[in-house]
């Protein structure tokens, strides 16, 4: 059964049977009504999505290198965000060179709590190609359509130059989640 039919079947359920049912639908969380109320129901609180690619081959300037996007759901949850694939950064003939990758929001950098980022600096010509996972949570962001673009720019206070490089040879994925969390 997927975490959809499970969940649907779990409206009939007793609280205990409630917290069951989530376990083994894959951890959707469910809230029910008081059974006081003819038609209890339960529904999931967190969504998930799978923004993939094969290939990528980024070799461009700054700016965006992908985008997933996502329907937000409510104003009182927060977005996980997840980027897997590979990064990598060749100095050529500069002595140092640095770039950073992370996510925006309809353009807009994560402020609560912080940025979702990961620099990466190199002071050689290798050309080594790491698999790389960068993520966090974001509070505040609007109910609607939000677009996560997952991006690329020099690192502040580093003289530009060198070469950054995303998704050679390989898949790379965006995850995306609405979940409730407190803060």
């Amino acid at each position: 059964m997927t975490s959809i039919t499970m969940v649907s079947t779990c409206r009939f359920f007793s609280p205990i049977l409630v917290a069951i049912c989530v376990i083994i639908a894959g951890g959707v969380a469910c809230e029910e009504k008081p059974r006081s109320t003819e038609n209890s129901h339960c529904h999931p609180v967190h969504r998930i999505k799978q923004c993939a690619w094969s290939n990528i081959n980024y070799h461009g300037p700054n700016g965006i290198i992908k985008e997933c996007e996502f329907t937000k759901r409510s104003d009182k949850t927060a977005l996980r965000v997840l980027w897997n694939g590979n990064l990598r950064v060749r100095s050529r003939s500069v002595p140092n060179s640095c770039f950073r990758w992370y996510f925006t929001f309809n353009g807009i950098e994560c402020k609560d709590p912080v940025a979702i980022d990961s620099a990466v600096s190199s002071t050689s010509d290798e050309n080594r190609h790491r698999v790389t996972s960068i993520e966090g949570l974001c509070y505040g962001i609007p109910s609607g359509r939000v677009n996560v673009e997952f991006r690329l720019s020099g690192c502040p206070d580093v003289s530009p130059g060198g070469e950054a490089y995303t998704g050679w040879n390989s898949a790379s994925r965006i995850l995306v989640e609405e979940m409730f969390i407190s803060y």
